[in-house]
């Protein structure tokens, strides 16, 4: 499964969304459009390998997705990556150039133009797919961030324990 999300904030975002669909309709994926708020008004037109999905989470979709097709937010990023979920950025503005760049050079994807033809976007993809160093790359970031996190929440649980202990005094 492929996974097309960008943006849940307004980013003119819709050209790149289109590509994007267009570029998966003659590969035999499954595609998932994920419309946040600023475009869950907006047509597109989908092959019949390809469904939109208004308002579903990340959380449900990334585990079983091969490929996520993003603008590059940190948010879409970091949640594609602790699922081992490799990465084709389109960057649309803000930090996403530097997002991409970084996907890039840790092998877990691939960055484009958010102006790249559907050629373009269905030849990246096609790399991304047949190429098993992406999914192994992303895989070891997944679980670099899982060790990470594993960290934090160890960290939480010592300071929430030493909080609730009286405060002793020495004389």
């Amino acid at each position: 499964m492929v996974v097309i999300s960008f943006s849940s904030t307004f980013q003119n975002q819709s050209r790149a969304i289109q590509n994007s669909i267009n570029a998966l309709a003659d590969l035999p994926v499954n595609g998932c459009v994920t419309l946040g708020p600023a475009m869950q008004d907006q047509q597109f037109t989908t092959p019949p390998n390809v469904k939109l999905l208004h308002a579903v989470k990340h959380s449900l979709l990334f585990p079983h997705a091969d490929l996520v097709i993003t603008h590059g937010g940190h948010g879409t990023i970091i949640r594609a990556l602790s699922n081992g979920v490799p990465i084709l950025c389109l960057p649309m503005g803000r930090d996403q150039n530097d997002n991409g760049a970084k996907v890039e050079l840790k092998g877990c994807g691939l960055k484009l133009s958010p102006k790249a033809s559907p050629g373009k976007i269905r030849t990246a993809t096609q790399q991304i797919l047949n190429d098993p160093r992406y999914a192994n790359n992303a895989g070891k970031m997944q679980q670099l961030i899982l060790s990470k996190a594993e960290t934090v929440d160890a960290i939480q649980e010592i300071e929430k324990l030493v909080s609730r202990s009286p405060a002793r005094v020495s004389a």
